[in-house]
C-alpha cells in the first residue's frame, strides 16, 4: 500500500482540520502524560534541559532523515510522512481556512521558552553545534531568575488565550495588532521557533490534574498553535501538548517516548545539575547562551481584546472534566489468556460502561491509522454493531450463563479485529464517505444520505494509545511498560454531548484511561463513566475467573 498516496489526506487537512472555525484548545489538541510513578529529578530546569537536549537530537535526526522507519508487526514499513511536520512548523490562523507553515532550518533551529506569561528565545546550537544539557539549564535559570525580577504585563502574560479562541476571531486580531512593528517580530520569532518548552510555576499532583494541566493550562500559558509543545513543572514532572492537524497522535507519544527512554540511559541528574552520561562532558555551562526576551507594545484596544479571549479561554478551560486512572487489577496478560484482541476487549468493555452509563447505545469511533499508505492519516473504526450490543445485553441479562458471555465476546471482538484490519487497508467505510461528501458539495450536488452521514455526532470518540513504538534497545533491559510505565495522553470530548476516552495498556498488569467531558452537559459525567468503565473491567475478569 506505500506506494499508493492516500488520496483523502488534503481534503481530511482542509476540510476536518482548517476549515472548522471553532477554538481548537480542547477541541482539537491532545496531550500526553509521562512516567506514571517514577521521575529522575524534582528539579525544574535540570529536566527540562535533558528533556529539550533529547527533543532536539530527535530533530537532527529527523532532518538528516537518520530516524528508523516503523515496521508493522516488524515486516511492514508505515509511511514517516508525519515525523518532518513535527518541528519548525505553525498553525497560521485565517479569517475562511487556516494553514500549515513551515520554515527553513536556519531560520527554526532555535527554542521558544514561555514562563509565567513572558517569551523568550532560546539558542540551541551555537557553531552548529548542539548546546549540552548545562548549557540549556543556564538559559532556563536565566530565565526564570529574569521573570521574578521583571514580570510581565497582564496583557502580556494572557497573549497566549488569543490562540485558543475562534479561528477567525484570532485571524483578525493578528492581522490586527501583529501585523506591523515589534510585534510583528515577536510573533514570528514564536511562529517560527522549532518547538515550545513552557517552564510552568505549578505542580498539578493527581494524573487528571497533570492532563487537564498539559491539554488546556490555564488557558494562557499554552500557544496552541504550535506543532509540539513540551510542559515541564516546578517538581520536575514532564508532558507533552500538541497541535493536531500537522499529524495524529501516535508521532509526538512516538518522539516523546524515545526521549524519557533514552533519558534513563543518557542523562544524569545530580543535586540540580544536568549531564551527559558516559562522557566527559561538565554539569556546568561552557556557553553562557542568555536568552532573548520578546518585547510587546500594546496598542489602543488590544488590552480589551485579550482579556476578552482569556476570559473565553478559561471558561472552556473549567467546562472540561477530565479523569486519568490507573486499573491496576490486571492488563495485557490476562486478557491474552482469555485468548481475545486487548484492544476489542477494551472496546467491548466501553461499550457496556456506556450502556450503563446511559441506558443506551451511542455512536462510537474508535481511531485507526493508515499509515500503510503514503500519507495516510486515520480511518473509523465502528466499535457499535449488531454483535458488540449483542455482547452488552447478554451481561445484562441475569439468565445468561457465563458461557453464553464469553461466546457473545469473542463474537464481538472477532469482528472488531476484522473491522480494524479493514480499516487500516482502506476497506472502512467513513473516509469514503467523507470523500464523497466533499466532492457533491463542491459540485453543487445535494444528498440527504451524506449530509445525514456526516451530521452524525460521536458520542464515545476513542483511541489506544501504544505503550511503546521506539525500536529495541531505547528503554533499559527492553522494558515494555512493566517497570517505567507511561500513563500517555487523551483529548477532549468528540461532541458536547459525549465522552472522549483514550486508553493505554502498560505492561502485563495496568491500564490507563482518560475520560473527557462537559461539565456543562448534564447526563455525562467523566468520574461516573469511569468508575463504569472499572465495574467493565471487573464484570468481564469473573467471566475468565478461574
Amino acid at each position: 500500500y506505500q506506494r499508493r498516496v492516500h488520496g483523502v489526506s488534503d481534503w481530511w487537512l482542509k476540510y476536518a482540520y482548517h476549515r472548522p472555525r471553532g477554538s481548537i484548545q480542547i477541541a482539537s489538541n491532545c496531550y500526553g502524560i509521562g512516567h506514571y510513578k517514577y521521575s529522575p529529578t524534582d528539579h525544574q530546569t535540570a529536566r527540562a534541559a535533558g528533556i529539550v537536549w533529547l527533543i532536539a537530537k530527535v530533530y537532527l535526526k529527523i532532518d538528516k532523515e537518520q530516524w528508523e522507519p516503523m515496521l508493522l508487526n516488524g515486516i511492514v514499513p508505515l509511511c514517516m510522512d508525519q515525523y518532518s511536520r513535527v518541528f519548525g512548523g505553525y498553525r497560521v490562523p485565517g479569517k475562511d481556512m487556516d494553514k500549515l507553515r513551515y520554515y527553513d532550518r536556519n531560520e527554526t533551529e532555535y527554542l521558544l521558552v514561555m514562563h509565567k506569561g513572558a517569551y523568550f528565545r532560546v539558542e540551541l546550537f551555537k557553531d552548529g553545534k548542539l548546546l549540552s544539557p548545562a548549557e540549556l539549564q543556564y538559559s532556563f535559570d536565566v530565565i526564570i531568575k529574569s521573570v521574578k525580577d521583571d514580570p510581565p504585563s497582564q496583557v502580556e502574560s494572557h497573549l497566549a488565550a488569543l490562540t485558543a479562541d475562534e479561528r477567525s476571531t484570532w485571524a483578525s486580531v493578528r492581522e490586527q495588532f501583529f501585523s506591523t512593528g515589534i510585534n510583528r517580530l515577536s510573533l514570528k520569532t514564536i511562529e517560527r521557533s522549532l518547538f515550545i518548552l513552557c517552564l510552568d510555576d505549578e505542580s498539578p499532583s493527581t494524573l487528571s490534574q497533570i492532563g487537564a494541566s498539559l491539554l488546556h493550562g490555564n488557558g494562557s500559558t499554552r500557544w496552541f498553535d504550535k506543532p509540539l509543545t513540551i510542559v515541564a513543572y516546578s517538581n520536575g514532572k514532564t508532558g507533552v501538548h500538541f497541535e493536531h492537524s500537522w499529524g495524529d497522535g501516535p508521532v509526538p507519544a512516538h518522539v516523546f517516548e524515545h526521549c524519557l527512554g533514552r533519558e534513563l540511559t543518557e542523562i544524569i541528574y545530580e543535586n540540580g545539575t544536568v549531564r551527559v552520561a558516559n562522557t566527559s562532558g561538565s554539569a556546568s555551562a561552557v556557553h553562557k547562551i542568555m536568552p532573548q526576551r520578546l518585547l510587546w507594545v500594546t496598542a489602543p484596544g488590544m488590552a480589551q481584546v485579550v482579556s476578552a479571549s482569556a476570559l473565553k479561554s478559561k471558561s472552556a478551560c473549567d467546562d472540561l472534566h477530565l479523569v486519568v486512572h490507573a486499573h491496576d487489577k490486571y492488563g495485557k496478560g490476562f486478557i491474552k489468556k482469555a485468548k481475545v484482541s486487548p484492544d476489542a476487549y477494551i472496546q467491548m468493555a466501553l461499550q457496556l460502561a456506556f450502556r450503563r452509563d446511559q441506558n443506551r447505545y451511542g455512536l462510537t469511533y474508535e481511531s485507526s491509522m493508515a499509515r500503510l499508505f503514503k500519507e495516510g492519516r486515520t480511518e473509523t473504526i465502528r466499535t457499535l454493531s449488531k454483535q458488540s450490543c449483542a455482547f452488552v445485553e447478554s451481561m445484562l441479562d441475569p439468565n445468561a450463563t457465563k458461557e453464553q458471555k464469553i461466546k457473545a465476546l469473542k463474537v464481538a471482538s472477532e469482528r472488531h479485529t476484522k473491522y480494524s484490519k479493514d480499516a487500516m487497508i482502506g476497506r472502512a467505510v467513513d473516509r469514503h464517505l467523507f470523500t464523497l461528501y466533499v466532492a457533491a458539495t463542491g459540485m453543487g450536488f445535494d444528498s440527504p444520505f451524506l449530509k445525514k452521514a456526516m451530521g452524525m455526532k460521536w458520542e464515545l470518540s476513542t483511541s489506544q494509545v501504544a505503550q511503546r513504538q521506539s525500536i529495541k534497545g531505547t528503554w533499559p533491559n527492553n522494558d515494555q511498560g512493566e517497570k517505567y510505565p507511561l500513563v500517555s495522553g487523551g483529548f477532549g470530548p468528540g461532541c458536547d454531548t459525549g465522552y472522549g476516552v483514550s486508553y493505554c495498556i502498560a505492561g502485563e498488569n495496568l491500564i490507563f484511561t482518560h475520560v473527557s467531558s462537559k461539565n456543562s452537559c448534564s447526563s455525562t459525567n467523566s468520574e461516573r463513566f469511569t468508575n463504569e468503565i472499572a465495574r467493565a473491567f471487573e464484570d468481564m475478569y469473573n467471566l475468565f475467573k478461574d
